[in-house]
């Protein structure tokens, strides 16, 4: 925190107030997570941070509920949800549903407490199957990618064996071609002698 005050990283420096918030509540040490709370709310406006905000607004909640101010937990937790929703953040309105679940079951309100219970199972969940299909998607980009690089790896295998053929074809017909020229010397060696032989003979005749 000290360091992002002194570059002034506004956002972050919100982030960081609120993590403190947590770490305070988490102890029960409601009087400093409602101050640094109250700080990342202020700053979420002035940075534009929706999320932080959103999140804010469920820890207000969640404080309030166990410092007994239900009514003042509930609104939290509605403004919370309502802004989470327009801006996706499921695991906040998840958050505030619960919230709402126990302050109205601590209200004694049970009819209430059950219409919130169900909307926290049924985005638990669309949460669970949306998680499951990741998953499952995760798996078959898997399968599929390893797929394709055991098909770049076959290829390579293959472009290998190419070349090695390739270079083999390459050296047998240099042999060949050397065997060939050498052969043609040869020839060409002792027609030249076959023939300088004979001039030879034809001149010891004449003589």
């Amino acid at each position: 925190l000290k360091l992002n005050l002194r570059i002034h990283a506004t956002g972050d420096i919100a982030v960081l107030y609120a993590r403190l918030a947590g770490i305070y509540k988490s102890k029960g040490d409601f009087k400093n997570a409602l101050n640094y709370d109250d700080i990342a709310l202020e700053m979420s406006k002035t940075t534009g941070n929706k999320r932080l905000r959103a999140k804010t607004y469920i820890d207000y909640a969640l404080i309030n509920n166990s410092l007994g101010k239900y009514r003042e937990s509930i609104d939290y937790a509605k403004k919370g949800i309502a802004l989470a929703d327009s801006i996706g953040l499921i695991d906040a309105q998840k958050e505030g549903y619960k919230s709402l679940v126990s302050s109205f079951e601590l209200k004694n309100d049970l009819k209430q407490a059950l219409a919130y219970q169900k909307k926290y199972s049924v985005l638990s969940d669309s949460i669970s199957k949306a998680s499951k299909l990741m998953t499952a998607k995760l798996i078959q980009n898997y399968h599929t990618l390893n797929a394709k690089i055991n098909d770049i790896k076959q290829m390579e295998i293959g472009d290998r064996e190419n070349k090695a053929k390739i270079k083999a074809q390459t050296n047998l017909i240099l042999f060949l071609s050397v065997s060939v020229a050498i052969l043609i010397a040869l020839f060409f060696v002792t027609w030249y002698l076959y023939k300088q032989k004979k001039i030879l003979s034809n001149k010891l005749e004449v003589q």
